[in-house]
């Protein structure tokens, strides 16, 4: 094999009583090994790609729900903001630094703070739709913040601009 990262490799391994043999073969059409192989591999060709950076996939999510969620109540697009990313990004470090739950907030700011525990990275618009989800008790006759701090700033139609943070905790 002269160039093995432009060619698939299929490997399996045979055991006996002698140790372990090896099989290669050079295409995955050849890769039939015969009774006694006990496992084998395939390893299609490999190609660089440049991989997103999750925090700049993160941020897309967000402003697509959002605006997703804000074409249903009539109002005009958002669009992501260094400076804004920017204190957002800085805000969700300090919390996660601290490892505390976002504190109580004023609702009348226009900041939302999504926390959660546990070892999932949520994607985006499941964040966003956790916001939105508060419609079912928003008054649209006499609207309160009181019970759903997330959701008028989804669909507040003054508002062009957002930004996005995210961050950890170590453990």
């Amino acid at each position: 094999m002269q160039r093995c990262d432009e060619e698939n490799l299929c490997f399996g391994w045979l055991y006996d009583g002698n140790g372990k043999s090896c099989y290669l073969a050079s295409s995955l059409g050849e890769f039939q090994p015969g009774p006694g192989f006990l496992t084998g591999s395939c390893i299609a060709t490999q190609k660089r790609i440049r991989l997103a950076d999750p925090l700049k996939v993160f941020r897309k999510e967000i402003l697509q729900r959002h605006n997703i969620k804000r074409k249903d109540h009539c109002v005009g697009d958002l669009a992501l903001d260094d400076n804004l990313n920017t204190v957002s990004q800085q805000f969700a470090e300090k919390l996660a630094a601290a490892d505390v739950t976002p504190p109580d907030y004023d609702a009348t700011k226009m900041q939302a703070v999504y926390y959660g525990k546990g070892d999932i990275a949520l994607n985006g618009a499941i964040v966003v739709d956790n916001f939105y989800n508060e419609n079912k008790f928003y008054n649209y006759e006499k609207p309160d913040f009181s019970s759903t701090r997330h959701f008028p700033k989804i669909i507040w139609k003054s508002s062009s601009k957002l930004g996005v943070g995210r961050a950890f905790t170590v453990d």
